[in-house]
This record gives C-alpha cells, sequence and structure tokens, in this order.
C-alpha cells in the first residue's frame, strides 16, 4: 500500500436532486420562489433591528446575527445547485468541494453555538429578570456571538482536516447535490471506518447532546413560566415555543443526517434539501411569526396601513376603469401564456431571441399582478385601505419585476446586436447557458435594486397623514407621507431608479440605431426581417421606458399625469409588451401547440373544441381525455350537484308557510328550468366522443406560411340557401326580442332599490354573461348568411373557442352562487 501510486480526483459529479429533467427545473423553480420571498425578509430583519432604536434588546441582537448565519448559510449550496440546473453542468472541483464542506459546518456549527447562547438569554430573563440587565450585558452578548463563530470555526476546521488527508482515486460520483462528508468519505480509497467513527463523534454526537440539552432547558422554562403573571406567562411561553419551533428544525435533519451510518437511504436527498436549502432561510422568520414584541415594535409610530386615494374619487367612474381593466385581462392575460406554452411546447421556436420573448411574457404576468388585483377588490369592495406590509411588499415587486424587465431587455439588445454583427459566430456565443445565465443576472439584478429600495424606505417613520394620492404603492408617493428629512433618500432613489433608468434608455436607443443603419448592408430579405425585429424592440424600449423615467426623474410631488402614467405603466403596457413581439414575428403567429394540415371544414356554425381537435395532424387521444375531464365530467358534476341541492331545497320549503312557500318553490322551480337549459346541452356535447352527431347542429343552436391552415371552413347550419335565410330571419327575430330584454333586466335591477336583493345581483349578471355570450357567435353566423362567405381565420376561431369556454364557465359558476344564495336563504333565512 505505501508504493501504490493514487491518481487523485481533480472534480466530482453531483448526481443532483432528480435525474428527470422536468423535475429538476421544478425544484429550480420552488428555490428560486422561496429565495425571492424569504431571503429578503432575513435581510429586513437584519436592517430593521440595526435601525430601530427599540429593538435593542439582547434577543433581537441574537435573532439578528441569527438572520445573518442563515443568509450566508443559504449562499453556500444553492447558487452552485441554480447554476448546476440552469447550465446542465453537474460537475464541482475538487477545492469546490472542499469549500462547500468548510462553510456548512463553519456555519451550522455557529448556530447551532448561536441557539445556546439564545437559549441562555431566555433563562436568565425567565429565572432571574431582575439580574437580567446586569448578567447580560452588551459585553457578554458579543462574547457569545463571536464564542458561536469560533466554535463553528473549530467544529469545521476538524471536519476539513480529515478529508483532506482522504486519497480519492475511484469513482467520483455524488449521488445529492451538493458536497458533505457523509458522501464524500464513501469515495475515498481507504478504509475509513475510524473516520466515520470520528465524524459521528464530531458532528452526530453533538447534535444529539446540545438537541436534549435545549429541549430540556426549554421544557424547565415553560415549567418555571407557571408561576409568572398572565401576560407575562403568554409572551414567554410564546416565545420559548418559538425557540423549540427553530430547535427541531435545526436539529432534526442534522441528527438523521450525521447519527445514520455514512450509506445512501431514500430519504436522504430530501432531507438533505430541507436541511440546507429551506430551513436556514426560515429559521429567523419563525421567531417574528410568534413574538408579538417584534412586531409591535416595528410599528411603533408608525401607520398600520395607508389609505389609497385610487383613479378617480367619482364611483362610475371607477366602475368604468375596473370595467376596462377586466376587459383588457381577459384579452391579453391569457395570450401572455398563450406566447409561453407555444415557445414552450414547440421546437422551431428554440432560437435565444423566443426563449427571451418566453421569459419577458413571463415577468410582465408577474407585474401585472402586482397592482391590478389589489386595485379592482379596492374598486369592486369600496375598500382603499392597505396594509404596511402589503404596501412594502408592492413596492418590492414592482421594482423587482420592473428592473429584471429592464436587464432582460438589454440582453435582448445584446441577442440581437450578435446575430445582426457576428451572425457566424451566432451560435459559439449566445449559447443555451449564456441564455440561461443572462436571464439569471436579469433576475439578479432587479432582486439588488429592489431590496436597495426597501432597505432605504423601511427604517422611515410614518406618523403624519396615511392617504396616498395613487391606486398602488410606489416611493414616489410613501417618502413623501415620511415624518422625517427625505432630500438625501430623494437623491438616491433617484440615482437608483431615474438616473439608472435613464442611462439604459439612451444606450439601448443607441444600440439599436446603431443596428439599424448596421442591416442596411444585408440582402432584402434579411434586411427586412432585421429591420422589423430592431423596431419591435424600440417599441418595447419606449413603451417600458417611457413612463418609468416621467415617474423617477422628476421631483417626487404630485404632479397632474402622474395616475394616467402609473396606470399605463404597471398596469396596461406589461401586458402588452409580448403581444407587440409576437404580432410583428411571424414564427410565433403560425407556429402553434397543434398542428392542421389536412382538412379544414368544421361541420358547423362556429368553432369549439369538439370539432377543432378532429382536424388535427396528430394523435389526441390524451388531449380528448383533458377536454372531457375539463369540460364534460365538470360539466356533468355541477349539473348533478345543482340539481341535488335544489331537490332538498324543494323538500326544505314544504315546512314553510303557504307564502313563503309558494315564493321559494317558484324561484328554485326557475332555477332549476336554468339549469337543464344550461347543463342539458353542453353535457351532451362534450360528454360525448369528439366525432360528429347528427343533433349537434340543433343542440347548438338552442344555446347560444406554414404547413399549418391559417383559416377554417364553417358549412353552417344548413346547405340550402332558402333555409339559411329562413334562420337568418329566425335569429335576427330572436335577436330583437331577446336582446334588448337582457339588457332591460339589468337596468331595471340597477335602477330599482327595491331589487337590491342578492338574488336580483345575481340575476343581473347572468343577463350581462348571456348578452355577452350571445355576441360571441350570432354576429360571425349572421354575416356568413348574409355574404355567403364561410371561412373563418385561425385567430378568430382561437377568440370564439376562448370566449365561448370563459363565458360559459363563468356562467356555470354564477348558477353554482345563485344555489349557494338560495341555500342560505331558505335554510338560514335570519343570518
Amino acid at each position: 500500500m505505501e508504493n501504490e501510486t493514487y491518481l487523485p480526483v481533480t472534480e466530482f459529479v453531483l448526481q443532483g436532486l432528480s435525474q428527470i429533467w422536468e423535475f429538476r427545473i421544478l425544484f429550480c423553480v420552488l428555490l428560486l420562489l422561496f429565495c425571492i420571498i424569504i431571503l429578503p425578509g432575513n435581510i429586513l430583519i437584519v436592517v430593521t433591528i440595526l435601525q430601530n432604536p427599540s429593538l435593542e434588546s439582547p434577543m433581537f441582537f441574537f435573532l439578528a446575527n441569527l438572520a445573518l448565519v442563515d443568509i450566508f448559510y443559504s449562499c453556500v449550496t444553492h447558487p452552485k445547485l441554480l447554476l448546476n440546473i440552469f447550465f446542465g453542468c453537474v460537475t464541482i472541483s475538487y477545492i469546490g468541494c472542499i469549500t462547500q464542506i468548510f462553510f456548512i459546518h463553519f456555519l451550522g456549527g455557529a448556530e447551532m453555538f448561536l441557539l445556546f447562547a439564545m437559549a441562555i438569554d431566555r433563562y436568565v430573563a425567565i429565572c432571574h429578570p431582575l439580574h437580567y440587565a446586569m448578567v447580560v450585558t452588551r459585553v457578554i452578548c458579543w462574547a457569545m456571538v463571536v464564542t458561536s463563530w469560533f466554535g463553528g470555526l473549530i467544529h469545521s476546521i476538524i471536519q476539513v482536516i480529515f478529508i483532506i488527508l482522504l486519497p480519492f482515486c475511484g469513482p467520483n460520483k455524488l449521488d445529492n447535490f451538493f458536497c458533505d462528508i457523509t458522501q464524500i468519505i464513501r469515495l475515498a480509497c481507504a478504509n475509513i471506518y475510524t473516520l466515520e467513527f470520528v465524524m459521528f463523534f464530531n458532528s452526530g454526537m453533538p447534535s444529539i447532546v446540545c438537541f436534549i440539552l435545549l429541549l430540556i432547558s426549554y421544557l424547565a422554562l415553560l415549567v418555571k413560566l407557571r408561576m409568572g403573571s398572565g401576560i407575562q406567562k403568554s409572551k414567554a411561553s410564546s416565545i420559548c415555543i418559538t425557540h423549540i419551533i427553530i430547535i427541531f428544525i435545526m436539529f432534526g435533519p442534522a441528527i438523521y443526517i450525521y447519527c445514520h451510518p455514512f450509506r445512501d437511504y431514500p430519504l436522504d436527498k430530501v432531507v438533505a434539501f430541507f436541511h440546507a436549502m429551506v430551513f436556514p432561510l426560515m429559521n429567523p422568520h419563525s421567531h417574528i411569526i410568534s413574538p408579538q414584541g417584534y412586531r409591535r415594535r416595528m410599528d411603533s409610530c408608525n401607520h398600520t396601513e395607508f389609505i389609497l386615494e385610487g383613479l378617480s374619487e367619482i364611483r362610475e367612474l371607477q366602475f368604468l376603469f375596473c370595467i376596462f381593466l377586466l376587459m383588457f385581462y381577459v384579452i391579453i392575460f391569457p395570450g401572455n401564456i398563450l406566447i409561453i406554452v407555444t415557445i414552450l411546447k414547440d421546437h422551431q421556436l428554440g432560437a435565444p431571441m423566443f426563449f427571451f420573448l418566453a421569459n419577458l411574457a413571463l415577468m410582465d404576468i408577474c407585474y401585472s399582478c402586482v397592482t391590478p388585483p389589489k386595485m379592482i377588490i379596492n374598486l369592486l369592495s369600496g375598500c382603499q385601505t392597505i396594509s404596511y406590509k402589503g404596501c412594502m411588499t408592492q413596492v418590492f415587486f414592482i421594482h423587482f419585476l420592473g428592473a429584471s424587465e429592464i436587464n432582460l431587455l438589454i440582453s435582448m439588445a445584446f441577442d440581437r446586436y450578435v446575430a445582426i454583427c457576428h451572425p457566424l459566430h451566432y451560435v459559439t456565443v449566445i449559447t443555451k447557458p449564456a441564455c440561461w445565465a443572462l436571464v439569471m443576472a436579469s433576475w439578479a439584478g432587479g432582486f439588488t435594486h429592489s431590496i436597495i429600495q426597501v432597505i432605504l424606505i423601511f427604517p422611515l417613520p410614518f406618523c403624519g397623514p396615511n392617504k396616498l394620492d395613487n391606486f398602488f404603492c410606489d416611493i414616489t408617493q410613501i417618502i413623501r407621507l415620511a415624518c422625517t428629512n427625505t432630500y438625501r433618500l430623494e437623491i438616491i432613489m433617484f440615482i437608483n431608479s431615474g438616473l439608472i433608468t435613464t442611462g439604459c434608455f439612451f444606450l439601448l436607443l443607441i444600440s439599436y440605431g446603431a443596428l439599424l443603419i448596421k442591416v442596411r448592408t444585408g440582402v432584402s430579405q434579411g434586411k427586412t426581417k432585421a429591420s422589423s425585429t430592431c423596431i419591435t424592440h424600440i417599441i418595447i424600449v419606449f413603451i417600458m421606458f417611457g413612463p418609468a423615467i416621467y415617474l423617477y426623474c422628476h421631483p417626487f410631488h404630485d404632479f397632474p399625469f402622474d395616475k394616467v402614467v402609473g396606470f399605463l405603466h404597471t398596469v396596461i403596457f406589461p401586458l402588452m409588451n409580448p403581444m407587440i413581439y409576437t404580432l410583428r414575428n411571424k414564427e410565433v403567429i403560425i407556429i402553434l401547440p397543434l398542428p392542421f394540415c389536412g382538412p379544414n371544414k368544421l361541420k358547423n356554425f362556429f368553432c369549439d373544441v369538439t370539432q377543432i381537435i378532429r382536424l388535427a395532424c396528430t394523435n389526441t387521444y390524451s388531449l380528448e381525455f383533458a377536454m372531457f375531464i375539463n369540460s364534460g365530467l365538470t360539466t356533468a358534476g355541477c349539473f348533478v350537484l345543482l340539481l341535488i341541492s335544489y331537490g332538498a331545497l324543494l323538500i326544505k320549503v314544504r315546512t314553510g308557510v303557504s307564502q313563503g312557500k309558494t315564493k321559494a318553490s317558484s324561484t328554485c322551480i326557475t332555477h332549476i328550468i336554468i339549469v337543464f337549459i344550461m347543463f342539458g346541452p353542453a353535457i351532451y356535447l362534450y360528454c360525448h366522443p369528439f366525432h360528429d352527431f347528427p343533433f349537434d347542429k340543433m343542440e347548438y343552436t338552442k344555446r347560444m406560411d406554414s404547413d399549418n391552415h391559417t383559416e377554417f371552413v364553417l358549412e353552417g347550419l344548413a346547405e340550402t340557401r332558402e333555409l339559411q335565410v329562413f334562420l337568418c330571419i329566425l335569429l335576427l327575430t330572436f335577436y330583437v326580442i331577446i336582446l334588448p330584454g337582457n339588457i332591460l333586466i339589468i337596468v331595471t335591477i340597477l335602477k330599482d332599490p327595491q331589487l337590491g336583493a342578492p338574488m336580483f345581483f345575481f340575476l343581473a349578471n347572468l343577463a350581462l354573461m348571456d348578452i355577452c355570450y350571445s355576441c360571441v357567435t350570432p354576429p360571425k353566423l349572421i354575416i356568413n348568411l348574409f355574404s355567403g362567405c364561410q371561412t373563418i381565420s385561425y385567430k378568430g376561431c382561437m377568440i370564439q373557442v376562448f370566449f365561448i369556454h370563459f363565458l360559459g364557465a363563468s356562467e356555470v359558476a354564477l348558477l353554482m352562487s345563485m344555489a349557494f344564495d338560495r341555500f342560505a336563504a331558505i335554510y338560514f333565512p335570519l343570518h
């Protein structure tokens, strides 16, 4: 053995959490979401405790250090895991592996000792409250914290020294997503029995002993608390229980990992994921959720909520904005989702430009979910308040997503620059890892920008007016309400938001201007395509940067157009950006998930999934099954539930008085008729196999540059011209009589105060839905009958399908609401 020569291993292969790519992406998204939500909270805890003089007690000092340790801990394994998933690289160098082991045990050991220090602090505070100020002084606190860090360092150095001395000459695959002693030791080309025993005593045994000692101490404290007063008992018990939760979170996985033999077990990866990724981010938050002192002190001298004055004080205008916003959402929001799905599904859209476009659509979907939902709720409910935490959350996500989008637009400009100026090197420069790196850098840049904004705003005191003259929270409004001089802060905000935005705007304009000049030297076809792409990008740059420059570059005071520009910037434009790209990209317009390359005749007078699926040039069995579950089974289930509920209500009303019985029975019977009218045809259409049946058309009448087709042919209700004219006249007559009737119902209910009951409110909404529903297919049918044209474009067909199912499903949900209303009225009339 002494003469044997070892070939040292220079790197290890991390096999990750899962071999399945979809699961890896799922873990990655979960981890990113967790980091985005929790990591800023840890930073905020540290900043708040440092900035707020009322949080100077030793408990909060230790809490700030715990948050700091967990921030560092989460930076040891998270970045490497994310990089490996995005770039597909699963290797880690020998030095990188040893570094991970060192910091995992250094920070883990420091956290263990810090929890001991917190236990001592609680012991003195509860058992010797009169001596607390003299025993737990500032010097003692610092000594405990330094000792914690030093203890973790000693523990980690011992681990690393033993690992470095091991020879590695055989397999180099680690069945995990990070390096730790339990995996590394198994790969050593030596007898490791003694070393495993040493590691158990250095990691496993101390974890068990510390866990038991801490549990005993906190249980003793809980017993001691029975002697205190009610308020003191409640507060101290809450803190102790919180500490016990942290102990279980910290020590449970550690004991599992380091106390069983160093072999592979099924739960190893799951436990390691929570131990190394999730729990370190949660620890300080668990402390904050329970103790009320922290939250009360955070809110002291501060408002707990703000009043959003909205876009207008006139109620009618508020409803107009609400309807406009809802319509915009219904039309554009699904379009953004469709862009992402189309790009992910179609391999022909694998170019980096479309990858960036999908990410832009994702960012804009997230961005449009920050302020509009709260705005819609406020408009409908009449409530104009927003909590302090909700306000800070809005500020964080507005700047996080807005800055990420700016960075992504810069990445897209770089992509176009390489494609136009260096086309021969494009494939080697803009690789898939490079694309992922640019996207991740965009998100990271936005996160950094947003954290700076929130950290600067959070310590501000708010003790005066609490009215924000807008419909959402942003730094330009919040700073004006602070009870302090904010001149310097406004300068910092101007540099961090306004100046950077303006600089990026001019850089992008100059770069795209240079690219437009460059494309003049290309061939005709290439010139047209490149020019079109550049012009699209310039439009997006103006849409994105124009309002942002206006909002963040003028002094932080009220100006006439602030609300309008803010509305366009936070609500309208984010939904429009990807749509503008798509409308100018033929590749995205033409290619959609289902291919249609055969017959294009629909044996009906409008488009629906049951006909369209039959024309697809692919196997649609799985899709038909999904459609059956999503439409047929759901409809049948709702139908049966509604029938049972109304049947039970009819039985119940028999016990009422004569007048009440008649009225309630009449209402229930009316609802049952509506249920049959609504659900009968729907069940017939979506519950049988997707093939042609003789009565399909009759049932519908009751309910009122690629290989793909760009249009479909609607064969209509009848082939005879005379019959078509007759049906057209019948439909027009029906329209003239019934449509005004629905409008009259709505107007009557809105105007008459006596019809203010919930039943009539639901009835007005049902009439509104039916008006909208009747505007989806009949107009096209009438036009086709008069003109003799039987074609419908692919886009028009998709729009019909969307609105038929959107309004139909909404009506089903509304009928369920009406059934619940009748249930409450009959079973609980007093409530």
